[in-house]
């Protein structure tokens, strides 16, 4: 009898950061666009935070970012090849014109009320 095949887990990684220089910004994502899909991630979702808007912010701890982004990744492993494959550039850094980033890591969710019943 054979064992069941184990999916990869997919792995979401929520981006909050604020933009300290436009230009540098903007190279990296030029070059992120095409290597994020390489290996094996794609961006779900991202927003921008604008103060002006009245958005009230609630919680305390962190303060907003400018932006946010969500990028779905196939399984730990697809991430830790692109940051490992970021580390290896020497023209680009994975932090390159941002500051105040905050990187965190979540495993998808496929099923609500099956992740209500692990509390």
């Amino acid at each position: 009898m054979s064992k069941p095949v184990i999916e990869p887990t997919k792995i979401l990684a929520l981006n909050l950061l604020d933009i300290e220089d436009a230009k540098e910004y903007k190279k990296y994502i030029d070059y992120a666009k095409e290597s994020v899909i390489q290996h094996g991630g794609r961006t779900l979702l991202a927003g921008r935070y604008k103060p002006q808007n009245k958005v009230p912010v609630l919680g305390k701890g962190i303060e907003p970012r400018q932006i946010m982004m969500i990028v779905e990744w196939n399984s730990l492993d697809h991430l830790q090849n692109y940051v490992k494959h970021l580390e290896e550039q020497k023209d680009i850094s994975k932090r390159r014109g941002i500051k105040n980033f905050i990187w965190h890591m979540y495993e998808e969710i496929n099923d609500l009320p099956l992740f209500l019943s692990m509390l």
